[in-house]
């Protein structure tokens, strides 16, 4: 039993609290709280209070202007379900005349709550007061709640705090990549449902509009056969008038003529006198033969006449019968066409107030949009700023790296004089201990060598790798930016071409001697210093997917391309066992090809006892797929787990949202639902 709740006005909880919701598929007339009657939508919602999960019966009036709870009248018993209670909220809103119908909430996270969102019985918690902790970095304070209580739809998104002015670490960037990835996917969401949502308020309309044409049709077609059927009475009502009329018309003219006879016998009769017996009992005899027949005629026009007006009476009733019907049909089909038209002005009305509402949830996305872009731009200040102090200390380095490989050049020159004059020493007086401190002089040569070498060739790999990052978060800020105008374009900061780099002070080498020439150290050192020169000249604003051989951005390594195939094969539908599908499209340099926008697929499938995962691209410019298989394939099940995880974090390093496709049960609908990814292909 639901009694009501009149110390609430809604039901406070966070959209990830929220358990189940159920919703009714139309408004009812009925009284919401101490309200008179009037349309109203009920709700049943299931939301978690601590560690309990709590049952509400929510009423809302379609104009908004009253909400009344219910809660139940016991509590759960420890370890009770709540779905016996669900049940019951659901009974009791039946009971009240609703016909519910369960929400979907089986969504990513951010179309979850904008669908929780859109159900106003439920509102956030109030937050709690400001003080004058600094909130961490990432995070906004929720907005204070005005005097008058604001629905969750219609509260303002509070403002983004300002990027601090110095330059942001890589978690500050992917928080901010990830906060306008999902107010992206929000906006979206809203659109899309907002647009679905009037087409079928439009659709709804039409089809009111063509019920009340046909109801339109068929009361013209009843009321023609009416109008038919009415004449047809009135033409046989008059055929039956003129029909007695000439039976009237016949019976007189007989009765004349009979009277007429009668008379000429009572003339002759009086004429003849006392003629003789005979003839005036032939004359008697034929005077009460016309008279019986005189009288038979009378009593057969008089029945007939009866009878054809009993006809006349009984047509004519028939015929008011059939007007009073069709008056009756008429004002019941009158009552229908008002009692649609009240209906279509209804829907005409919700439909304008759904309009509206959307058109402030667009003008709400374009706000947060610009604020946004403000975020952007300043984003955009922080980290051209930060590029220009990268680019100025890579200069600093590359400069005193110019001038320790020439101090070493130098350094290198001079001990290999000190050699040679030592081996000549060594030559001239053969003693052992000379012989040792060349060697030993030789060995840290050699190791002083290596050690340069590695220090330039990891310096060079840790260039590429930060311009290659810094390039792929330039793009991303340029593409989150280019919606708001003005947003200034992230400037490059390129590194100096070696023609542009200053002069140092070193002096130029001694001409090496035959040993060191031998031992090629020279040119090593000339080419790692030429590749520290060039390095940062090739950097691109798209981010690369590798050479294929080593292609795993994943961090391990862990995927490489396999150009044997050119999608992803299946033999049967049941083999599919999990497919994800991208939420978003993202402009990339795909081995071999122009960079264009791609898309991504985490495939999982069943190959006889093994389970193989793939990663397949979509190239929307060539119309081609890209299929990447792991560098270990999984053994089976446990492992493919790990496998799928390492593929998450593939697509998730260039920037992709991923959502799982739900494939039905039924072999038909699954073959169907596979059939429109793109990446799939049906062999056999």
């Amino acid at each position: 039993m639901f009694v009501p709740d009149s110390a609430r006005t809604a039901i406070e909880a966070d959209e990830s609290g929220v358990i189940e919701i159920h919703r009714s598929v139309e408004p009812v007339t009925t009284a919401c709280g101490d309200r008179p009657p009037s349309p109203c939508l009920a709700f049943v919602c299931v939301v978690r209070e601590g560690e309990r999960a709590r049952v509400y019966v929510a009423l809302e009036q379609t104009d908004r202007r009253c909400m009344a709870l219910y809660r139940p009248d016991r509590e759960p018993a420890e370890g009770e379900s709540h779905d016996a209670l669900v049940a019951e909220a659901i009974a009791f809103a039946e009971s009240l005349g609703f016909v519910m119908q369960e929400v979907n909430l089986r969504y990513s996270k951010a179309m979850r709550e904008v669908v929780i969102r859109e159900i106003r019985v439920i509102r956030r918690p109030a937050a709690p007061p400001m003080t004058g902790t600094v909130e961490p970095a990432g995070k906004r304070p929720a907005a204070k709640r005005p005097e008058k209580e604001a629905t969750p739809a219609e509260a303002p998104r509070p403002p983004a705090e300002p990027a601090p002015k110095k330059a942001s670490s890589a978690p500050d960037v992917k928080a901010q990549e990830a906060e306008a990835r999902r107010m992206e996917a929000e906006n979206a969401a809203q659109e899309r449902e907002g647009n679905a949502r009037l087409e079928e308020l439009n659709a709804r309309i039409a089809e009111l509009g063509r019920e009340r044409e046909e109801i339109r049709r068929a009361l013209a077609g009843k009321e023609k056969s009416l109008e038919a059927e009415i004449a047809q009475l009135e033409r046989r009502k008059a055929e039956d008038e003129r029909e007695l009329t000439a039976r009237t018309a016949a019976h007189g003219a007989e009765v004349a003529r009979l009277r007429a006879d009668i008379e000429h016998l009572g003339a002759e009769l009086a004429r003849l006198g006392s003629g003789e017996s005979t003839e005036v009992a032939e004359l008697t005899a034929e005077l009460s033969r016309l008279t019986a027949e005189r009288e038979r005629a009378e009593s057969s026009a008089g029945s007939a006449e009866s009878e054809l007006r009993d006809r006349l009476a009984r047509l004519s009733a028939e015929w008011e019968e059939a007007r009073k019907a069709s008056e009756a049909r008429q004002e019941i089909l009158e009552r229908d066409i008002a009692r649609m038209a009240r209906e279509k002005e209804e829907a005409e009305r919700l439909g304008a107030e759904r309009v509206r509402e959307l058109e402030q949830a667009v003008r709400r996305g374009e706000e947060e949009r610009e604020a946004a872009g403000a975020v952007a731009a300043r984003d955009i200040e922080s980290l051209e700023e930060s590029l220009r102090q990268q680019a100025s200390e890579r200069e600093a380095e590359r400069n005193g790296a110019v001038a320790r490989l020439a101090a070493l050049v130098a350094e290198e020159a001079v001990v290999a004089a000190e050699r040679e004059a030592v081996r000549r020493l060594v030559l001239r007086t053969g003693e052992g201990g000379a012989v040792e401190a060349l060697a030993a002089a030789e060995a840290e040569a050699a190791a002083l060598r290596s050690e340069l070498e590695r220090l330039a060739a990891a310096k060079a790999l840790a260039e590429q790798t930060a311009a290659a990052r810094i390039a792929a978060l330039q793009t991303e800020v340029e593409r989150l930016g280019a919606a708001r105008e003005p947003v200034r374009p992230v400037r490059r900061e390129t590194a100096p071409r070696p023609a542009e780099l200053p002069s140092l002070p070193v002096s130029p080498p001694p001409v090496p001697s035959a040993a060191s020439s031998e031992s090629g150290w020279s040119a090593g050192v000339a080419a790692t210093v030429d590749e520290l020169l060039s390095g940062g000249e090739n950097a691109s604003d798209d981010f690369s997917f590798g050479d294929g051989a080593n292609s795993g951005l994943s961090g391990g390594g862990a995927f490489r391309l396999d150009p044997s195939l050119s999608c992803v094969e299946y033999h049967d539908p049941a083999d599919v066992v999990e497919l994800h599908l991208p939420l978003n499209y993202v402009n990339v340099s795909p081995p071999g090809h122009v960079p264009q926008t791609c898309g991504a697929y985490i495939c999982v499938l069943k190959r006889r006892e093994a389970v193989r995962v793939y990663v397949a691209w979509s190239l929307t410019a060539d119309r081609k797929t890209l299929v990447y298989v792991p560098e270990h394939p999984s053994s089976g099940e446990a492992d493919s787990a790990g496998v799928v995880r390492d593929a998450f974090a593939f697509v998730e390093t260039v920037g992709f949202m991923m959502d799982r496709l739900r494939l039905p049960d039924d072999p038909a609908k699954r073959a169907k639902a596979l059939a429109t990814v793109p990446v799939l292909c049906r062999r056999g």
